[in-house]
């Protein structure tokens, strides 16, 4: 019989979650079974003896504050803390806290009771930590005293804190609770079940830092495991153990090739590639250098990107860490380049600091443009995309060197060694890593490789502590050696493949050297750029170097300078993802959601008119794709020049996921092509916009933040000022006994060159209000605009409008739209900005994108801009706009679809309009801030009490009447409230037939005889085909969906996207992916809250989730993955009650 185990802790629930077999090792450990000798690493002791130092420091400042304090340091029984809390300390320090399953001991326990409590006084957990940035096993560590604390004081605590050197950061409990809950009984699971659960140790990020590595690594190759296999994904390598091919060895006799047919995800060319590395693997076994093959020769692929060596190149290797700050550090620029005397020199840069990260960017900058000069032919060899992704990263970030940058970029004279590797060469190695190449080429390090990740491991600590003054010299020459390694291995790689290129050719192969691009802009941007750091210069003079002790007005500044690049910035990611896609590997583009690949021509259909394009359809292979009818797409033909675009453009004109065809309309010019893959344009001119940025900047800096004229609404909305009333500013904006139609359509009339930001959760009735205030206004003789981020929103409040006019009586008001689209009912079009502009009226309404209220001509012509959705609109867009307005509502919701982003901005600079006006660390508008629509009438209570929680703070509550809206019937799915259907599959990315085939059954289900529905009223009908609404998070599984759905007749079906704004009595979410690895486009989109959101909260009745059980166990590893996390987590708590 097995032993006790002992009280589990934080530090096991944080490994469990990184890897399960581990917990399996660590309990074979406690129970005497697994042997793991200790090695003391007076680094650790060090470091903890530091962090004793900081607790200290923080433990006297509370002192100073006048707080009791009660020291429990080498207490271990819990007893002892129940009685300080009952004697109400203000301050407990180590206090022990145990349940009977979890133990630990927190820092520190703070009294937050304002006075002594009748039942015992209120605690909330505080970590003091060293690190600057917050890991996610302190948000575990801090839940679990969460936890324990609530089980000694009646109630969980509603807040926790962890305090490290630059401040104390406060998370809110219910933000991962759920994801804790889940993970603890997972944990609890685990380490009790008799006898033990299977586990493999199948490779994983937690193996860089875990102690049982070596032993997880021995019985891998003992096993000869797939996983083994150089660039194998865990879905390929359960697809060749599926078919009975569990080894290298195996795999590599097969040549990839599976018995038992096609894979059940992929291609069959994907499994004979993987066959042929595995065969090069086995072969190279016991060999002192790998084997080698060479892969066919595709024209600009492989040997075919190296250019002409040149005396000037340039040889690039970072070293940084994005656990520094908020935004990481590049601390170490090192580069190579030939001497006189033709050998390589290295030189290295230092980056401690944010300012001297700005400084080695720039200086590296202008030397690459400087030997560019002396030596046209010159390029920058790296190995791998982050060196060009960290040095666009650092342009936008410290707005500099962005022209000098794009001219490097446009130049084409940056090459990728890793690519060329990999698109020409097959290599009987593990990995295809700088390191594990230098078997081929004969570079020898100067450094042990093992002492070199040490040294960075050290180094990197103290960055993340803010401790690099007790740095050695010795530990920074070791990581300096460590990176002129890295470069000087960069330079004998490119040797090697230049030798590899003339044995090419020797055999046969045409190998051309690429062509340069021509690294001058499409357009004169000298001046704008110019013009931008000029007004950023005047916006900044004289600001106080520290930023705790700047004014209002110079934060203000400060932002409108950082916001002053916004829009060039903006073109430049766009034209950095262009040529991202231009050159991706082929052996990418199934992954990437930008474009669509594997096209394969059908027919060339009928021209239309007298049109001269050719309208073409294609096949296209099984993928996840953002594409879509109606997008811009490029696509590089032989013909193409290597320089500026150097790209073909075509128009989606159908597209066809279920069928996977795709219509495209070429031009004149490209009649005859016929693309194999196509990626989405994403460019778009922003000139008027930043034009009437940069004057507001003028205005600024001539005058300041100006009450008065046409920038006196903008300056409202930069300072984040209360709305400005005509009786003045601050106050509760709501009376009592008011209803919110009544509090919108008052404090908009009071409005005095203010702004009012007003929040609609789900079903509030955002547009509802929005629409009443706005006839409200046009009936007071008042102009008003209407803006947002499509064409589509702005049509449905433009239509709301006119609905609200019906209902209410009276005179309607003409609605216009600038817009050159057919109308939708009750809405006018125009085509030109003078004919919208000349529509501005007493008695009108005009809609239009921010490109219409940004031009000059605009200025001044509105006594109030409505933007709606301006949770989606960046806070750069809506000062161009605003000041056309002399007022300006906001409506929208921070909480559920965000602003789109293209790419790293300035800090400060990419925020949403309604986001900055909401402030940091807030959910909900406050009653001064704004108007809250706290009441829903749309969601039943049970979802409602989910949507509140997890969204709202708690502070949306549904009409009394919802209570009524019910599915009834004889179905397991007709009844109201949260339900979840777990459906067990695995190695599903973006289509799950496993989960189409549970909705069919559910809708089934519910549209048979006897299912009803019941709305607020009480009125019961047969559930019908249109109060069914499914929505997916990807284009594949909506279009399996629609096509399995198609024969009941339900076709709402579509992405999140797609139906906010929409409602329907029954919402079913179909999550799509088998775990959080399989998700495309990472955790971050799947379990994104916004979308989840918008996704549960479309359902009046019912909401039923369909998921894969892994998904509720994901290895979460920052505070924000855990947020993410934690919504699914308590909707399955949640669920079916």
């Amino acid at each position: 019989m097995e032993t006790e185990l002992p009280p589990l802790t934080p530090t096991l629930l944080a490994g469990h979650l990184a890897c399960s077999h581990l917990t399996q090792l660590e309990r074979q450990r406690r129970a005497g079974a697994l042997k793991i000798p200790f090695r003391a690493d007076p680094r650790l002791e060090a470091l903890i003896e530091r962090g004793r130092q900081h607790e200290d420091a923080y433990i006297d400042s509370l002192r100073q504050e006048g707080q009791t304090v009660c020291d429990l340091r080498g207490q271990r029984d819990t007893d002892h803390t129940r009685r300080a809390m009952a004697s109400g300390f203000d301050v407990i320090v180590q206090a022990p806290l145990a349940d009977g399953v979890f133990r630990g001991v927190a820092d520190v326990l703070l009294r937050v009771d304002a006075s002594p409590a009748t039942v015992g006084h209120q605690y909330e957990p505080i970590d003091t930590k060293l690190a600057q940035e917050t890991k996610g096993g302190s948000i575990l560590q801090l839940c679990t005293y969460c936890d324990l604390l609530g089980s000694i004081q009646g109630t969980v605590p509603a807040h926790f804190h962890v305090v490290t050197p630059t401040g104390r950061e406060t998370y809110r409990t219910a933000d991962f609770a759920a994801y804790y809950r889940h993970a603890r009984l997972r944990l609890q699971g685990a380490m009790t079940a008799t006898p033990p659960p299977e586990t493999y140790p199948e490779p994983v990020v937690h193996c860089e830092v875990c102690q049982y590595w070596q032993l997880c690594d021995a019985r891998r190759r003992s096993d000869d495991h797939p996983s083994l296999i150089a660039s194998i994904r865990t879905a390929q390598t359960r697809e060749f153990q599926r078919q009975g091919l569990a080894s290298v060895s195996l795999i590599a006799q097969a040549e990839g090739e599976l018995p038992l047919g096609p894979p059940a995800r992929g291609s069959v060319d994907t499994y004979r590639r993987l066959g042929r590395q595995a065969r090069l693997q086995v072969a190279s076994r016991g060999a002192a250098v790998p084997t080698v093959e060479r892969l066919p020769v595709e024209p600009e692929r492989g040997l075919a990107r190296l250019p002409e060596p040149s005396p000037g190149d340039i040889f690039l290797d970072f070293e940084g860490d994005p656990f520094v700050g908020r935004d990481g550090l590049e601390y170490l620029t090192g580069y190579c380049t030939l001497g006189a005397e033709g050998t390589l020199e290295l030189r290295q840069q230092w980056a401690l600091s944010t300012a001297d990260e700005k400084a080695a960017f720039q200086a590296f900058v202008d030397m690459a443009l400087g030997r560019l000069v002396e030596h046209p032919g010159m390029h920058i060899y790296h190995f791998g995309a982050y060196e060009p992704s960290a040095l666009k990263r650092l342009s936008a970030r410290h707005a500099t060197r962005g022209e000098e940058l794009d001219r490097l970029l446009r130049g084409r004279r940056f090459i990728d060694l890793h690519t060329v590797v990999r698109e020409a060469l097959c290599i009987g190695i593990e990995r295809y890593g700088l390191k594990e190449l230098e078997a081929l080429h004969g570079f020898d390090r100067q450094l042990d490789l093992r002492e070199a990740a040490a040294a960075r491991r050290d180094l990197e600590i103290a960055l993340e502590l803010d401790d690099i003054d007790d740095v050695s010299q010795e530990l920074r020459e070791r990581v300096a050696v460590y990176n002129g390694d890295d470069c000087r291995s960069t330079a004998s790689l490119r040797n090697w493949l230049e030798g590899q290129r003339e044995d090419a050719i020797t055999d046969g192969a045409e190998l051309p050297r690429p062509a340069l691009g021509n690294p001058e802009p499409g357009e004169t941007v000298g001046e704008r750029d110019r013009r931008i750091v000029e007004l950023k210069q005047a916006l900044t003079v004289g600001l106080p170097e520290d930023p705790e002790a700047w004014s209002e007005e110079e934060r203000g500044r400060a932002l409108l300078a950082s916001m002053l690049g916004y829009f060039r910035q903006e073109e430049k990611n766009a034209w950095w993802e262009h040529f991202r896609l231009r050159d991706l590997p082929p052996d990418e583009y199934l992954d990437e959601r930008e474009m669509l690949a594997g096209l394969s021509f059908v027919e060339t259909l009928p021209r239309q008119g007298r049109q001269r394009s050719a309208r073409c359809r294609f096949r296209f292979a099984s993928q996840e794709t953002a594409v879509a009818a109606g997008d811009k797409v490029n696509f590089v033909r032989a013909e193409d020049p290597n320089g500026d675009q150097g790209t073909t453009s075509a128009t989606v004109e159908e597209l066809d996921m279920a069928g996977r065809t795709v219509v495209l309309r070429l031009g004149a010019d490209a009649a005859d092509a016929r693309p194999s893959t196509v990626f989405r344009d994403q460019v778009v001119g922003a000139r008027p916009l930043e034009a009437a940025l940069l004057g507001f900047a003028e205005s600024v800096c001539a005058q300041g933040f100006a009450g008065t004229g046409p920038y006196a609404a903008a300056s409202e909305l930069l300072l984040r000022r209360l709305p400005k009333r005509i009786a003045g500013r601050g106050g509760v904006l709501r009376r009592d006994g008011e209803s919110l139609t009544e509090a919108l359509q008052r404090v908009c009339r009071e409005l005095d060159a203010g702004v009012l930001p007003v929040q609609g959760p789900p079903g509030a009735g955002k547009t509802y209000n929005g629409a009443r205030a706005i006839l409200d206004l046009v009936a007071a003789g008042k102009t008003v605009g209407v803006t947002a981020v499509s064409h589509k929103v702005i049509d449905n409040l433009l239509q709301a409008v006119g609905e609200a006019a019906l209902q209410i009586g009276g005179r309607r008001p003409s609605l216009m739209h600038k817009h050159n689209e057919d109308p939708p009912d009750g809405v006018k079009y125009v085509d030109s900005t003078a004919d919208a502009l000349h529509s501005v009226a007493p008695g009108a309404v005009v809609g239009g994108t921010v490109w219409l209220w940004a031009s000059e001509a605009a200025a001044g012509s509105l006594d109030y801009l409505f933007i709606d959705e301006a949770g989606q609109m960046a806070l750069a867009q809506a000062l161009a706009a605003a000041r056309s307005a002399t007022n300006l509502v906001l409506l929208g919701d921070p909480q559920q679809l965000e602003q789109p982003q293209r790419g790293a901005h300035e800090d400060g600079a990419d925020v949403a309009a309604l986001v900055h006006l909401l402030g940091p660390d807030r959910a909900t508008l406050g009653d001064e801030q704004g108007l809250f629509l706290d009441s829903t009438y749309r969601l039943h209570p049970a979802i409602c009490a989910f949507t509140s929680e997890m969204y709202y703070e708690g502070r949306l509550r549904p009409q009394v009447n919802l209570a009524w809206q019910s599915l009834s019937g004889h179905s397991t799915y007709a009844r109201p409230g949260l339900q979840l259907v777990e459906v067990e599959h695995e190695g599903n990315q973006a289509q799950a037939g496993e989960e189409v085939a549970a909705v069919v059954e559910i809708v089934r289900s519910l549209l048979a005889p006897g299912c009803t529905w019941t709305d607020r009223r009480g009125v019961e009908r047969p559930l019908g085909t249109e109060d069914i609404l499914v929505v997916a998070p990807y284009n594949a599984q909506v279009s399996a969906l629609r096509a399995a759905l198609q024969g009941f007749g339900v076709t709402r079906v579509g992405t999140v996207d797609r139906f906010q704004g929409q409602e329907a009595p029954l919402v079913l979410y179909s999550c799509t992916s088998s775990s959080p690895e399989d998700a495309p486009r990472g955790m971050a989109f799947l379990y994104d809250p916004h979308r989840f959101n918008v996704a549960t909260s479309r359902a009046r009745g019912s909401v039923i989730v369909v998921a894969s059980p892994l998904l509720f166990a994901p290895d979460c590893r920052t505070p924000d993955q855990m947020r993410w996390a934690n919504g699914l987590c308590r909707f399955r708590e949640l669920a079916n009650r």
